[in-house]
């Protein structure tokens, strides 16, 4: 840029021209371009209105596709801006330092360097957002009838909008934002948007004939405030981006997005803190037909003195989830990391993250602690799977090829869980690492802990020829050095649905010392019919507690029963809607102290036996009839199924497959 200046004032000062004159030499092209940029970008606008809002769906998306290729090609800086928005999502961004951070991420001083999978994603981002703005273009005629021929809602959507008269939702620069509020619209829930002037006032004023078209309100960004808790109160749904950068004056605050400091806007928190609405995060999921689906990716409900800063860093790391998971439908999308905290901010942000957050008069200590500790999952995945012959946790079931691990990792983090610790034997460490815990690098934090048989107290040792791991409840003691928050329990090979992790998740978020919960599944629904099956049948109060678990290795299907048949002579016969422990199981930490004092009573009477196994069924069964702890059933109708044997590995595909068309899931996880 001094070069271009200093080149403008020597052609001036040879042509005898003064200072000022020399000035308006320099900035001439920039003068030319600014008046030619206006009735271009009308005719341009007019032009894709004219010819896009004309055409069928199917040759929208050629004319899109082919736009997006074309702009890919001859866009350095959006190629540029994109592989850096890549590399932030993916963690290989430049440190994060106090100041301005302009140099850092302007696209002029960065290299397009992409690996082959970088440049499919970019290229896919133009994709994208082509057919994001040439939907805009199509719906600016009949947009009613249009939107709601290319879009549709998950069934977890509709289930949303049908329990919730009115809704704060809340979405990102992510896929097609604005097929979203105009779905919402066409349900019958009057939705009233806000939005910023986007620098085109021709494209600006096709967004608001796209939108008001249908009936949605549309408010300026500036003084929305009390207009948006009227349309609350009015019984009116509010729809909101924060994916934007926000000043501070303008009510900003900053936050981490995708592991870099942002400032946004708490507007979404602060409004549900005012009026109790909940917050739904959603986004339009485009699907290979180039129609979309609307999903919902969290929710969150109105909590008494709720955080709002910390509200709105849940409601970022919902969209950064979904981000992780589809960069190609962001990265082009988003311009803002080009400016950071000062020094105090990013101190203050990380004294957050850390927890050093200032007193509150009415907390405790505890209670603040409390707030910021989300639950662990822990994951039993040592087994080889003996009558399974292989290596299960990493088996394919997915569209994608994703394990049935990947699932329940994928609901637990979306139900609020924090933390996932695996518990592995030594021996496939490396295996389990590669297949397994790197594909979630960036989702969750991951740690490792290994079941080791020789993993006695004192003086007892495994006896000669044992072979048989001590069960599920010697297995979760290697946890105890790592988990210190309440935490979760499962099977790495079982599937427990979404509502399972949610409830749990909600019930350790709250949980006193010694209050522990069980997901409780209908029986019926978990038998296999390839062989025997070993579940804990539960005794459950009317209050809903928890009054005993009685462990049965081997129940098979009989007629209208089910029959536990360890001696053949005797089967014993069970109900078909008794609730049963698929090893789904929430705790807090003190339990590993009541387990330990328990332990080596049992190695005593039972550590010579061959074949014994103490389960964590059995503790919990002790620490209930002493009155020690307290245990909640918490019943789901979610889907249960497991791989206990090869044979059942065609039946999970296909249920795990219906759950992706219904929309439960995306097709691919990560």
């Amino acid at each position: 840029m001094a070069g271009k200046r200093e080149l403008s004032f020597r052609i001036a000062a040879r042509l005898g021209l003064d200072d000022e004159a020399a000035w308006r030499l320099h900035t001439f092209p920039k003068r030319v371009k600014r008046a030619l940029r206006r009735p271009l970008e009308w005719l341009g606008i007019f032009l894709a209105e004219l010819v896009f809002s004309n055409v069928p769906h199917g040759a929208l998306l050629r004319l899109c596709d082919a736009a997006g290729a074309l702009f890919y090609v001859f866009d350095g800086r959006g190629r540029r801006l994109s592989l850096a928005n890549l590399r932030v999502i993916e963690g290989k961004g430049p440190p994060v330092v106090a100041g301005l951070m302009q140099h850092a991420f302007n696209p002029k001083r960065l290299a397009y360097d992409p690996t082959r999978r970088e440049k499919l994603i970019v290229r896919r981002s133009y994709r994208n957002m082509a057919r994001t703005i040439g939907h805009v273009f199509w719906t600016s005629k009949r947009a009613a009838e249009r939107a709601a021929s290319v879009a549709e809602f998950s069934q977890e959507c509709r289930d949303f909008l049908a329990a919730n008269a009115t809704a704060i939702t809340v979405s990102a620069h992510l896929g097609c934002w604005e097929v979203l509020s105009q779905l919402v619209h066409l349900t019958g829930h009057p939705m009233v948007s806000v939005a910023k002037d986007i620098g085109s006032k021709a494209m600006t004023r096709l967004l608001m004939k796209s939108r008001r078209s249908i009936g949605q309100e549309i408010l300026p960004a500036q003084g929305a405030f009390r207009p948006l808790m009227q349309a609350l109160k009015d019984g009116k749904d509010i729809g909101l981006l924060v994916d934007q950068f926000v000043n501070k004056k303008d009510g900003g605050a900053w936050t981490w997005f995708l592991g870099r400091p942002m400032c946004v806007s708490v507007a979404p928190a602060f409004l549900s803190a005012k009026s109790h609405a909940p917050i739904v995060v959603a986004w339009s999921r485009p699907l290979k037909d180039g129609r979309y689906r609307c999903e919902k990716l969290a929710e969150f409900r109105w909590e008494k003195g709720m955080d709002i800063r910390g509200r709105t860093s849940e409601v970022l790391s919902a969209i950064e989830r979904a981000i992780r998971r589809h960069p190609s439908c962001w990265v082009l999308n988003y311009r803002y990391f080009n400016e950071g905290p000062t020094e105090a901010e990013l101190a203050e942000l990380r004294g957050r993250e850390y927890g050093i957050i200032r007193k509150s008069s009415s907390d405790t200590k505890r209670e603040r602690s409390k707030k910021q500790m989300k639950p662990t999952l822990v994951v039993l995945a040592a087994g080889m799977g003996s009558r399974y012959g292989g290596l299960k946790q990493v088996d394919p079931v997915g569209p994608s090829g994703e394990a049935i691990l990947d699932y329940s990792v994928f609901d637990a983090v979306r139900g609020g869980f924090g933390k996932v610790v695996f518990i592995i034997r030594k021996d496939f460490e490396q295996e389990f690492k590669d297949k397994v815990g790197r594909k979630y690098e960036g989702l969750v934090p991951v740690e490792y802990c290994f079941q080791d048989m020789n993993d006695l107290p004192a003086p007892y040792k495994v006896p000669e020829g044992r072979t048989k791991p001590w069960g599920t409840a010697h297995a979760t003691r290697a946890s105890r050095g790592v988990v210190k928050e309440p935490f979760a329990v499962i099977n790495a090979d079982d599937f427990y649905g979404r509502d399972a992790f949610a409830k749990l998740g909600a019930f350790l978020s709250a949980a006193k010392p010694m209050e522990f919960a069980m997901v409780g599944y209908k029986l019926d629904l978990t038998l296999s019919d390839n062989g025997s099956v070993a579940r804990g049948v539960c005794s459950v109060g009317d209050d809903g507690a928890l009054k005993g678990v009685t462990e049965m290795t081997k129940l098979v299907r009989a007629g209208d029963v089910a029959e536990n048949r360890e001696n053949p002579d005797a089967p014993v016969k069970v109900p078909l809607d008794a609730r049963v422990s698929m090893n789904l199981w929430g705790f807090t930490p003190e339990l590993y102290g009541a387990r330990a004092a328990r332990f080596p009573a049992w190695l005593a009477e039972n550590g010579a036996k061959e074949k014994s196994e103490w389960f964590i069924p059995f503790v919990v069964d002790e620490l209930i009839r002493e009155g020690k702890a307290t245990c909640r059933v918490l019943p789901t109708e979610s889907s249960w199924f497991g791989v206990t044997y090869r044979e059942d590995k065609p039946f999970v595909m296909a249920e795990i497959k219906k759950l992706v068309d219904a929309g439960e899931y995306p097709a691919k996880l990560f």
